[in-house]
């Protein structure tokens, strides 16, 4: 499946008795980069929390140490919606690549770094770093930045210069690579269909640096009529 590849592991604790809280979902995080722990004390400011609904005592001293919160749904009921304090809420019909963009939203969001609502739209684009251009898609836009599909990312840290591959007129938005998502050669796939990967999207997000605030608003005004909104 496809990793995030990040100078050093992301904290997670991880709290449930399920098999998919303590095997399937303990596997994505792992292989998506966090440092995982089953351990309330472990808790840290910025730390990613996952709890099996409706949480105990447990919920309370994590959220009083700063961690963030998500919520693990495990019976195959009406999904929940996330609630004070969870930030988000998970599910085993989720694939892997929704549940690490999701604990990546959350993580990154408590590091300052999420701060935008994401359009989900594919606009054809040109990535530049280091003279490498790559003609790809995005499959998210915010104002704060947006994720790029690539099998070849750019390293993380990397500047990035991208461009609107049939609107240069709209201008080009300056960034930096955070963290990137690379095919490992194995994946973890649905039972109901184990030859197809759950990775869809490896590639690299890329957070804008600022000052470029009219640029991006003109991104988003074609992003939004590529989405009929």
């Amino acid at each position: 499946m496809a990793v995030p590849e990040t100078n050093s592991l992301k904290p997670a604790i991880l709290l449930g008795e399920s098999s998919f809280t303590r095997e399937k979902l303990a596997d994505i995080l792992q292989r998506g980069g966090f440092l995982v722990s089953r351990a309330t004390h472990a808790g840290a400011p910025g730390a990613l929390g996952l709890v099996e609904l409706p949480g105990g005592p447990e919920v309370a001293l994590l959220y009083a140490a700063g961690v963030r919160l998500v919520g693990i749904q495990v019976r195959r009921t009406a999904v929940t919606r996330a609630s004070w304090p969870f930030e988000d809420v998970l599910h085993e019909g989720m694939s892997a690549e929704e549940i690490l963009q999701r604990c990546n939203d959350v993580y990154f969001h408590g590091q300052g770094l999420r701060r935008h609502r994401r359009l989900a739209v594919e606009m054809d684009i040109k990535a530049i770093s280091a003279g490498r251009v790559l003609l790809t898609t995005t499959v998210n836009f915010s104002r704060g930045g947006c994720f790029v599909r690539s099998l070849n990312p750019f390293a993380e840290n990397s500047p990035v210069t991208l461009q609107l591959a049939q609107f240069s007129i709209y201008g080009e938005i300056k960034g930096k690579v955070i963290y990137t998502l690379r095919p490992m050669g194995d994946y973890i796939a649905r039972p109901d269909s184990p030859d197809q990967p759950i990775i869809a999207h490896p590639g690299m997000a890329v957070e804008f640096l600022p000052g470029q605030e009219k640029i991006i608003e003109l991104w988003l005004v074609q992003a939004e009529k590529l989405l009929g909104t």
